[in-house]
């Protein structure tokens, strides 16, 4: 009893032999060795052998075919060459024109500050004199020339007053202008976060495709590991790829 030459496994499913299968290839490979029956012991040979190969062999063609697909997919991803290509300078300029932006307004803030100061240190001074004039009436110690004069500070420190609050309101109101910014700069932050978001799904959904999830590299390992020889075979090309999968039958 012989296994014909020509039977061959489904190519989707692993074909898993008993030693019953093997012993009905080995009696009568026995049978041809003994006969000297050389044509009929080869092809019994390689049935023997094919018998034992084929499972592995379709797995690990299989898994390469599927691998090679996966990573020409991903390399020839649209949306991820528009990412490489578009989205990421686009996201630097964002980025960019945040900072430049940022560094405008806090310029106007504290120019406008540096404006401010003065006039506030003023309004301080002056209130300070008043405030001694103001308690040596209420103790009754000034002559009549001091509370005269007493009477016209009060009534500059009124006027300046008005001044130096017009000037610190409008101050104000260019610092409050000046975070304006931050309704645009928020506006491109968000899109810079969503972009995070995108490139993040993108690497996770690799990741899957892989088969490599939740698998920690061993960076020592990585770094120590051998470089190919010049002397291997390497596949350098789509296309050698290509035929090289399809010569072996995947």
């Amino acid at each position: 009893m012989t296994m014909e030459h020509g039977d061959k496994a489904t190519p989707d499913k692993a074909v898993h032999r008993s030693p019953g299968d093997y012993l009905a290839i080995i009696e009568p490979l026995m049978d041809a060795a003994h006969a000297d029956d050389e044509t009929a012991f080869f092809t019994l040979l390689d049935d023997l052998t094919a018998m034992r190969e084929k499972s592995l062999f379709q797995d690990v063609g299989h898994l390469t075919r599927q691998l090679h697909e996966a990573l020409t997919n991903f390399q020839l991803d649209s949306r991820v060459a528009d990412l490489a290509s578009e989205e990421f300078p686009d996201a630097r300029q964002r980025l960019d024109q945040v900072i430049a932006l940022t560094e405008q307004s806090a310029h106007k803030t504290m120019d406008a500050v540096e404006e401010m100061m003065p006039q506030a240190d003023a309004l301080i001074t002056r209130a300070t004199v008043l405030d001694e004039s103001w308690n040596r009436f209420l103790r009754r110690d000034q002559s009549a020339d001091d509370f005269r004069a007493m009477v016209g500070e009060v009534s500059e420190f009124i006027e300046e007053t008005g001044a130096h609050a017009a000037a610190i309101k409008t101050g104000l109101s260019d610092v409050l202008i000046s975070q304006n910014f931050q309704d645009l700069s928020g506006q491109e932050i968000r899109k810079v976060i969503h972009l995070v978001h995108e490139v993040e799904e993108t690497l996770i959904n690799m990741i899957r495709m892989t088969g490599r999830a939740g698998v920690p590299m061993d960076r020592k390992a990585a770094v120590a590991a051998p470089l190919p020889s010049d002397g291997e075979h390497r596949v350098t090309s789509q296309d050698e790829a290509d035929e090289l999968l399809s010569s072996l039958g995947f």
